[in-house]
């Protein structure tokens, strides 16, 4: 049978997938972590990830590099391939992972009211 999860914290439906809970899941990008753990398929969808910010506040962003300074949020556990994983790491960049959307949201309040 095939099982739709409710929502789960991203974490854990991967450390599901590891100890044999779940069998199959879809839309993890491929790392090298992840790699030595799963055996991924070939590519089914191809998925654009785009930063986004206020519109009152635009910056440049052609490049990784244009992330330094910037606050951002990623889910628990989540990874938005191998260079973005090496980019946060080797700069300490200042992305808070966050456990599910309801997280990110109250996140994103926090600090909506931290700057006002």
């Amino acid at each position: 049978p095939i099982w739709v999860a409710p929502p789960l914290p991203w974490k854990r439906v991967l450390k599901m997938v590891e100890v044999g809970q779940l069998d199959v899941v879809s839309g993890a990008y491929k790392t090298e972590q992840r790699s030595a753990l799963f055996q991924y398929s070939a590519p089914y969808y191809r998925n654009e990830i785009r930063v986004f910010v206020h519109k009152d506040r635009p910056f440049v962003f052609e490049k990784l590099e244009h992330l330094k300074g910037r606050v951002g949020l990623k889910p628990l556990g989540g990874s938005y391939g191998q260079a973005f994983d090496s980019f946060v790491a080797e700069n300490k960049s200042s992305f808070v992972s966050v456990a599910t959307h309801k997280a990110t949201f109250e996140v994103n309040v926090q600090v909506a009211r931290a700057l006002t």
